[in-house]
């Protein structure tokens, strides 16, 4: 079976190489537990491997994505900037989502006019 590298040696060796590919794995945890870091670490190694990717950002915004990268010493910015690495940023498209009613509006759009009597 074909498999693509996490980006993490010792984790690669214990997944015999990595994940599989074609394959989906969700990873998952409490806030804090590592997630974005792992994800980075992907996404540079394949990257790095010359392979299109994209990251759909939930609770950061690409800039805060980039900023973490440079800070682990895997600097996404040049693939980002060429297009080899989207950042899908879906969490200013889910704020707007929930700030609006199941009527399609937002709530601080609703003024109520009342006569005066």
């Amino acid at each position: 079976m074909d498999r693509l590298s996490t980006g993490i040696e010792e984790l690669d060796r214990k997944l015999s190489g990595g994940y599989p590919v074609n394959k989906v794995t969700l990873i998952t945890g409490i806030a804090g537990s590592g997630k974005t870091i792992f994800g980075i670490h992907f996404i540079y190694k394949n990257c790095l491997e010359g392979r299109k990717c994209m990251i759909i950002a939930t609770e950061e915004t690409p800039e805060d994505i980039l900023y973490q990268a440079s800070l682990l010493g895997r600097d996404l910015t040049p693939y980002y900037e060429s297009g080899q690495l989207i950042i899908e940023n879906i969490f200013e498209n889910r704020s707007e989502i929930i700030g609006q009613t199941r009527y399609g509006f937002k709530p601080e759009s609703r003024i109520l006019k009342f006569p005066i009597l």
